[in-house]
């Protein structure tokens, strides 16, 4: 039984939207650890030690020379706690559930502003909208242009190698001042903040002469609020390492580095727990406004 309990929350991937299990990364990784160094301790043979330390560590790089694995795993043990308290919870991939929750934010949102734009399109200015991104479907396709959005990518990807179509319709946005970069994980907040900052008040607006819009941004702007805290580092100092005695037996010397490693992934363990439950509240609230979001955006594709 983990003491993180699973939870499910939305993901944006594949074939479209569907549930994925969150919670437990942190037990089942330090099990997955230590049952790998157990096995190999019992049943491996010394030619698999170091391919064995590789994949329990997960290095960067793979190391397959003797000395230089030597020095690498000194080099870890004479780092802070601090920093190998956060290359541990990298390596278990907590902050997983946090980037699945970003990505289908940044999808809730862009769709949201497709379903805004194509209202503004129709009931503004009388666009003909399944005829025109039938259209902008068929440019893209015939053009092999990767984007996650057809219609921003069309009215606003100016910056983007290939250049959109000129088409009537952009006459329509002229004035808004927006730049559709898409998704990207290495930069999910900053790709966020760019729909954040489409005039959407704007659109809003004029759409209200012209029909009813069932949407209070009120409430999503304090939901975006919330996902947005820090978390505070736990005491790992704590957490002492063991000494570790240079050895002139390679097998030795290993093994004592493991054990070591795997006694202070126990201690700092509640530590990582406490990472990973941040995260998983982290992502539970983008879930609720994510969920909220899709509310909204069939609500407005009623209209359509």
């Amino acid at each position: 039984m983990y003491s993180i309990e699973p939870i499910t929350i939305q993901a944006i991937g594949g074939t479209g939207s569907h549930q994925i299990v969150i919670g437990g990364r942190t037990e089942y990784a330090k099990m997955d650890r230590r049952d790998k160094w157990r096995a190999h301790k019992k049943f491996g043979s010394k030619e698999y030690t170091i391919k064995t330390v590789n994949e329990i560590l997960m290095l960067p790089e793979y190391v397959d020379d003797r000395r230089l694995l030597t020095k690498v795993l000194d080099q870890i043990w004479d780092a802070p706690v601090e920093k190998l308290f956060m290359g541990i919870a990298k390596s278990a991939e907590l902050e997983e559930p946090v980037n699945v929750a970003r990505r289908t934010l940044f999808w809730k949102l862009k769709e949201l502003i497709e379903a805004l734009l194509t209202l503004y399109l129709k009931h503004v200015y009388g666009c003909n909208v399944k005829q025109v991104l039938a259209e902008w479907k068929k440019y893209v396709k015939e053009n092999h242009i990767d984007t996650s959005s057809i219609i921003l990518w069309t009215l606003f990807g100016h910056k983007s190698e290939i250049k959109p179509p000129k088409v009537k319709e952009q006459q329509y946005v002229a004035n808004i001042r927006f730049n559709y970069l898409g998704y990207c994980p290495n930069v999910p907040n900053e790709r966020i903040g760019e729909l954040l900052n489409f005039p959407v008040d704007k659109l809003i607006s004029e759409l209200t002469k012209h029909i009813k819009i069932p949407v209070e941004f009120t409430k999503i702007t304090q939901m975006l609020e919330k996902y947005v805290s820090d978390f505070h580092n736990s005491d790992v100092q704590s957490c002492k390492k063991n000494s570790l005695k240079p050895n002139k037996d390679f097998y030795k010397y290993i093994d004592s580095f493991m054990e070591g490693w795997l006694s202070l992934i126990d201690c700092l363990n509640p530590h990582l727990e406490t990472l990973e439950r941040h995260y998983i509240d982290k992502a539970k609230k983008m879930d609720e406004l994510n969920k909220e979001l899709e509310k909204l955006v069939h609500k407005l594709l009623a209209n359509i």
